[in-house]
């Protein structure tokens, strides 16, 4: 209850099985509910821990955020790796998140989760992390890693890291089946089947946004294998849950700090460079910016040309590796065999290199994502209210939610100085005031109960926001940012209270509030 109550909105369901023991319990807190908005494109659901055989068997809902940071937006313990189980999970947090599936689920390679992501939500691009896939080979394979030594392990992975296109490895995995007699092999082939889920050469049209890599990334390992051992208990855990959200909120926040006040030095007179300077946040325009510099290091020579498509092989001598690039100057479409911008989400120093002897002097907005700029944030989506909307929110808990998720985002712009932060409490104390005034002149209903979760699952929302002792941090931001959310929640919930007949009155105070705090942010930033 201690996590109810410091968390607004936050969102808890459990699963019981026939003897009604507990079999599985998911939730996830308030902040992670908002930032999936800005984030639902790719979403890891991380496995690891369970197939551990860890004392607690948790499974992460894993996000990253415009820092390049790895995030949570979601926990579950779960008893077993069924189907069911993971169907039960998936459907519950696809509940929290609004019903909004994202466009990428990343996995393991498991035929338990295949068939829950098929099922829960067909509408998402299942993938498998590349290593995960990788790190099974030894396992799977180890006879005949035995047989044959590393002369297999270098065939597979060139075949699977260094074909550059899907006929290069169809010819690269047929050659390696019939040299080293893998036909019997039933992993293997299972993995061949699903073949477009991880190998990269089928990767075009989607972006992994850096969650699926070749090795398991430090910000992975960071994310809970710092604070989680074999050994730890529930109570342990629990202690140290609360522990990774406040850094990952800390680092956020220092993120912001610097992108907000220090620009990265150019060190190329790239036109590249000096257009996403400006727009990246700072930890990814680094990535970028190695990229813009490793463009001197390629020799672009074009191929054939087909009207408004060119063929180039570019040779990159660092890599010491061809890549072939296709570029269509008509729809501004490009796509290198390295792959990078389908697992990162930014281009390639091969990709730009074509677009300089093109003549192209900008990044195509295609290949800008709003998820990697200074602005991932402030985007409007389909998630974000209007004033319109408000007059058809029949139901009290829809109205209590819109006030909540609209009170995190005026927790946001507000807090970035003490000046905004007193104007927007001064505006919401003036906001609960006047619905007061409104209802007093309206007649008496009485109110039914907030809608509450019932044994097995359901939304908690309290009206009363505890705080619980944090640690010294010299981010003051986000102090006063996470103040301010937590009070203009209580107002919120106050406002929604008051107004059973009059919520557009009360929700357009809030949106009004939100407009008055992104001047103040555009007034500071100026």
């Amino acid at each position: 209850m201690s996590m109810q109550n410091e968390n607004p909105n936050f969102f808890y369901a459990v699963d019981f099985n026939e003897e009604q023991r507990l079999r599985t319990v998911f939730w996830v807190d308030a902040k992670a509910r908002l930032d999936y908005r800005h984030f639902s494109d790719v979403v890891l659901l991380d496995t690891m821990h369970v197939k551990n055989e860890c004392k607690l068997p948790f499974v992460p809902f894993v996000g990253v955020n415009h820092h390049f940071q790895v995030f949570l937006l979601g926990l579950a313990f779960v008893s077993d790796e069924s189907e069911s189980t993971f169907s039960w999970l998936m459907r519950s947090w696809l509940r929290a998140m609004g019903g909004c599936a994202p466009k990428v689920m990343l996995t393991d390679c498991d035929e338990a989760l295949k068939k829950a992501v098929a099922e829960v939500a067909p509408e998402s691009w299942h993938c498998f992390c590349l290593w995960h896939v990788l790190s099974k080979v030894p396992e799977k394979l180890g006879r005949v890693m035995q047989r044959h030594g590393g002369e297999f392990l270098t065939r597979f992975n060139e075949c699977v890291l260094r074909s550059r296109t899907k006929e290069q490895f169809e010819k690269r995995w047929g050659k390696m089946v019939g040299k080293f007699e893998l036909g019997d092999e039933s992993w293997l082939w299972d993995i061949y089947e699903d073949r477009e889920r991880w190998v990269p050469a089928f990767m075009k049209g989607r972006v992994l946004a850096g969650l699926s890599t070749v090795q398991r990334s430090e910000a992975m390992n960071c994310l809970f294998d710092k604070y989680v051992q074999r050994k730890t208990t529930l109570k342990e855990f629990v202690e140290q849950y609360r522990v990774v959200l406040q850094d990952k909120c800390e680092e956020e926040a220092k993120a912001d700090f610097v992108t907000l006040h220090r620009q990265p030095a150019l060190k190329s007179p790239s036109p590249y460079g000096k257009q996403m300077v400006e727009l990246y946040t700072n930890e990814v325009f680094k990535k970028f910016q190695s990229e813009v510099l490793g463009a001197v290091a390629c020799h672009p020579r074009k191929e054939r040309e087909d009207g408004p498509t060119k063929v180039f092989r570019v040779q990159d001598f660092e890599d010491n590796e061809d890549f072939v690039v296709t570029w269509n100057e008509s729809t501004l479409e490009v796509l290198c065999a390295c792959y990078l911008f389908e697992f990162n989400g930014f281009l390639c120093r091969h990709v730009m290199i074509v677009l300089q002897i093109s003549a192209v002097h900008s990044i195509p907005p295609r290949y800008i994502l709003k998820r990697w700029t200074k602005d991932a944030k402030s985007r409007q989506t389909a998630g974000d209210l209007s004033m319109s909307d408000a007059v058809v929110s029949d139901s009290r808990a829809k109205r209590y939610n819109n006030l909540c998720q609209q009170a995190f985002q005026l927790g946001d712009v507000g807090s970035l100085s003490q000046e905004s932060y007193i104007a927007a409490i001064n505006a919401l104390e003036a906001a609960l005031r006047k619905c007061k005034s409104l209802n007093d002149s309206i007649h008496s209903v009485k109110e039914p109960n907030l809608p509450c979760s019932g044994s097995q699952e359901g939304i908690l929302i309290s009206n009363s926001v505890g705080h619980s002792n944090k640690r010294d941090s010299t981010l003051g931001k986000r102090k006063v940012s996470l103040v301010l959310q937590c009070q203009a929640l209580c107002l919120c919930s106050r406002l929604c209270f008051l107004n059973l007949r009059n919520p557009f009155v009360c929700l357009s105070y809030v949106v009004m509030l939100n407009r008055y705090a992104q001047n103040q942010r555009q007034l500071l930033l100026e």
